[in-house]
């Protein structure tokens, strides 16, 4: 299970690693469309780590 301080500091990844066009498509997704951008985004993250 994830602490606040891993979400807090995985938030942080996420959203310095965004784009503004893709904080803007995050944002036109449905729920489910956000979980797997979330899911990927992450993914992602830990590739590049």
């Amino acid at each position: 299970m994830l602490t606040f301080e891993k979400l807090e500091q995985l938030a942080k990844q996420i959203i310095d690693n965004t784009t503004p066009d893709e904080a803007q498509n995050f944002l036109d997704l449905d729920h489910e469309g956000k979980r797997l951008w979330t899911k990927n985004k992450i993914i992602s993250l830990e590739v590049q780590a």
